[in-house]
């Protein structure tokens, strides 16, 4: 058996495990790196090289200035007052909500996002007399939105940026990906504003799930913000940055995070809290898996394959294929998971195709981002899910119509700002 196709079985058994959590998914990440050591398709120092790349370390730096932002109050001192002002108009509310949760994840965790916002949604729907089943997913779906308008929303973005970079091509810029992310939310937040509320059942509110609140550091909040404020002008100007003390992004991220500790927004212990060790160890284990990919010849196999069904003479054929590809797959596994088996693989198409593989990672990030048609496709979903006491259609409902919003904006936008 070859080591391609040795390969191709380790992501059959990954994705098998991911979508039915046979393990949870860090351990399923773990047993990837074990596979490629145990089968000889990579030496363990490469298996390991996850962990010690600047992407696994830009998402474990990036998570404490997100925590900053909560554990001194400034997110939900935002959020009170927009809530208050929406009132208690359905639309306005909803508007107010996905908006809310849009700007919030696009700078911060999107799972941190929702916990914050989570208790000020019930409690501003419970004040009006309404289901907060009527709410929950319009939070969710927004900290999706927010998740592909920067580079920083979510942390795929920056494991497919480092994986551009990884092939000698320009990482994602800070706000790249709201180019075509930000056509896709505003259209999406109408969409749901006017015609998804209609959707939304009543269901039971499950109160033993709601997470309380905790103490905040308010005297600290200002402090919170000129740091993220900081970091965020620092990574738009990075090359002049790295030309003049030898920064790059991930050394921003670092800086940023030690910031957060010395002047008191957080403490250490905080610090360690807030890291999602289990982006950590699905991004490190799944990384080498990649660069398996390449060298055994499994992604140009995939790439063969995905070519043969796809017009390769079409861009907007093209286009529609591989964001169908991307945003399907992800909806039944990790997002993450989803964006580092298909990055080798939408660059292999790219390098076939002669066209420009920056256009097609962008596309990646962009479809991989639309997780929202299943209540397991990002973690946001999960966490209202339980809350909401949602079924499984609700999620199919709101998030198809998305998904196809996604693609159509795609399909117009990409070939525009990326010639194919």
């Amino acid at each position: 058996m070859s080591a391609a196709v040795i390969t191709l079985l380790i992501i059959l058994c990954s994705m098998i495990f991911f979508v039915f959590e046979i393990v949870p998914v860090a351990i399923t990440a773990l047993l990837v790196i074990l596979s490629l050591i145990t089968f000889k398709i990579l030496g363990p120092n490469d298996a390991f090289s996850g962990f010690s790349n600047n992407t696994t370390l830009l998402i474990l730096f990036m998570s404490a200035i997100g925590e900053a932002l909560f554990k001194t109050g400034i997110g939900q001192k935002v959020a009170k007052q927009v809530l208050k002002v929406a009132g208690k108009n359905d639309s306005v509310l909803i508007f107010a909500i996905t908006g809310l949760a849009t700007v919030l994840s696009s700078v911060s965790s999107n799972t941190g996002a929702t916990l914050v916002l989570l208790p000020l949604v019930i409690s501003t729907a419970k004040m009006y007399g309404k289901k907060p089943s009527h709410f929950l997913i319009p939070l969710s779906f927004g900290t999706a939105f927010g998740g592909i308008l920067t580079l920083i929303g979510r942390a795929p973005n920056m494991i497919i940026s480092g994986f551009a970079k990884d092939q000698g091509l320009a990482g994602f810029g800070f706000f790249e990906l709201g180019k075509i992310g930000l056509p896709i939310a505003i259209i999406c937040i109408i969409y749901m504003v006017f015609i998804g509320k209609k959707q939304l059942e009543d269901r039971p509110f499950q109160t033993e799930e709601v997470k309380g609140q905790f103490v905040v550091r308010e005297e600290k909040q200002w402090i919170a913000v000129a740091i993220l404020i900081g970091v965020i002008i620092a990574m738009v100007g990075i090359n002049p940055i790295s030309k003049l003390v030898g920064f790059n992004l991930t050394t921003v991220a670092m800086l940023g995070a030690i910031l957060t500790v010395v002047t008191g927004c957080i403490d250490i212990n905080e610090f360690f809290k807030s890291v999602s060790w289990t982006s950590i160890f699905l991004f490190a284990g799944l990384m080498p898996l990649g660069k398996a990919m390449q060298e055994t010849g499994a992604a140009r196999m995939i790439a063969d394959f995905l070519i043969t069904i796809m017009p390769s003479h079409n861009s907007l054929g093209i286009v529609v294929v591989l964001f169908l590809v991307g945003g399907l797959l992800a909806q039944f596994m990790s997002h993450t998971a989803a964006s580092t088996i298909l990055a080798p693989v939408f660059y292999m198409i790219a390098v076939t195709l002669n066209i420009d593989p920056h256009a097609l990672l962008i596309l990646l990030a962009i479809s991989t981002g639309m997780a929202m048609a299943t209540p397991i496709g990002t973690p946001p979903n999960i966490i209202v899910y339980g809350v909401g006491g949602y079924k499984f259609v609700d999620f199919v409902k709101l998030g198809v119509p998305m998904l196809l919003i996604g693609l159509v904006v795609s399909v117009i936008l990409i070939p525009i700002f990326y010639p194919l």
